[in-house]
């Protein structure tokens, strides 16, 4: 089972947009990643995001890369200062490739605890749009398969 962890794309400042929604860099870069995962047929029946209008726009966008379109809730539990325990332990149950679009540090702090049990011992760099993949070995024990973020330049035009 497959874990894909998502920072939301870069959003509006507060004085543009009291919501905060993507701003066209933040579209941009998010369409950079649906295009990654497009192309490598990669796969997920089951797409989370918090509240705040950025990661919906962004779980959004990623939905619609996949050819079979995997559904698209609000998962409470997800917002920039949420406790990350009850989140990991859900996710040690999930049973279908599974995406959580979220926000710093809570993003960071779930992979540090899903990885090393130590939330406060941040070891993922989430830039903007970056989605990391963790694979689950055994309950409570994930490992990392890939991190990509949308400057690398790995998506074929």
């Amino acid at each position: 089972m497959r874990l894909y962890l998502v920072r939301h794309g870069d959003a509006l400042s507060n004085l543009e947009d009291s919501k905060r929604s993507l701003s066209p860099k933040g579209e941009q870069e998010v369409a950079v990643i649906a295009k990654f995962l497009s192309q490598n047929s990669i796969t997920c029946k089951q797409i989370y995001h918090s509240e705040k209008e950025r990661a919906k726009q962004t779980a959004d966008i990623l939905a619609r890369c996949f050819k079979v379109i995997p559904q698209t809730d609000l998962l409470n539990g997800l917002m920039p200062e949420d406790p990350v325990k009850p989140i990991a332990e859900y996710c040690n149950y999930l049973q279908q490739d599974t995406m959580l679009v979220g926000h710093l540090p809570f993003m960071a702090r779930l992979a540090a605890e899903l990885l090393t049990q130590r939330e406060d011992k941040p070891c993922i760099n989430f830039q903007p749009a970056a989605i990391l993949c963790l694979e689950r070995v055994a309950l409570n024990q994930w490992c990392l398969d890939w991190l990509l973020s949308p400057g690398l330049g790995l998506v074929k035009e």
